[in-house]
């Protein structure tokens, strides 16, 4: 069964980078934005569509020969995102509400 979701975790694992730079890898359109979902007392977490471990594995590896500008149109280009698709990484979706 193929997963829906990854963690920040996850995505910090693969990719090295702090949860800040996952953030602004959204708001440059590298990353698709994660879903924002309250699990009660531990507060709010991410959920990244699974595309995003994918996307965030290719950054990496485009990241030893590309400038994060380059890799934008190289993201772009592979996955079909559309320019006006980063809306920044904290915006939860009203329609969930928790899983």
């Amino acid at each position: 069964m193929k997963r829906k979701f990854v963690t920040n975790e996850e995505l910090i694992a693969v990719t090295g980078v702090s949860r800040q730079s996952l953030n602004l890898w959204v708001k440059k359109g590298l990353l698709p934005a994660p879903t924002l979902i309250s699990d009660g007392k531990s507060g709010v977490r991410s959920r990244w569509p699974a595309e995003a471990l994918e996307r965030a594995k290719f950054i990496v590896e485009a990241r030893r020969h590309y400038a994060l500008s380059e890799i934008i149109e190289l993201v772009r280009e592979r996955w079909s995102v559309e320019e006006d698709v980063a809306v920044g990484p904290l915006r939860p979706d009203p329609r969930r509400r928790g899983e």
